[in-house]
């Protein structure tokens, strides 16, 4: 019950910065690009793709400072641009050999032009399920 009440929480404050966005101009979309299934991995890292764009005026929104995350459990895995795409972020996530199911999502960190200073900005995607397959080593 504890983790539904943290999912619905969590999906109404989303709601909420999607209307804020909506009602200010600017609009992201996440495209989670990770599969809902994989294949136990024996060395325990798993491949976690995303695209994010924004329609935020590039004069506004500070590429220099995007920072994206994958986030497990509260923990930040720390995400690195896709070469030669545009807007697409990877990782090479640790799970657990005793975790079958793993509920994540994405958050990107950066900044956006304020009147002669940089204003720290976040945007989260809604929670993923990955289901990893197969026999444990």
């Amino acid at each position: 019950m504890y983790g539904l009440n943290r999912f619905l929480r969590g999906a109404s404050v989303l709601a909420g910065a999607m209307v804020l966005m909506a009602a200010t101009g600017c609009a992201s979309r996440i495209t989670n690009l990770t599969p809902s299934a994989l294949p136990r991995e024996p060395s325990g890292l798993y491949h976690f793709e995303v695209e994010w764009t924004s329609t935020q005026r590039s004069r506004e929104l500070r590429p220099d400072t995007i920072k994206g995350f994958v986030v497990i459990d509260e923990k930040f895995y720390p995400m690195e641009r896709v070469s030669k795409m545009k807007d697409r972020w990877e990782a090479e996530v640790p799970v657990s050999e005793a975790q079958n199911t793993v509920f994540y999502h994405y958050k990107w960190e950066y900044g956006t032009a304020g009147f002669g200073r940089v204003v720290p900005n976040s945007i989260r995607s809604p929670v993923h399920r990955l289901e990893i397959v197969g026999a444990s080593q």
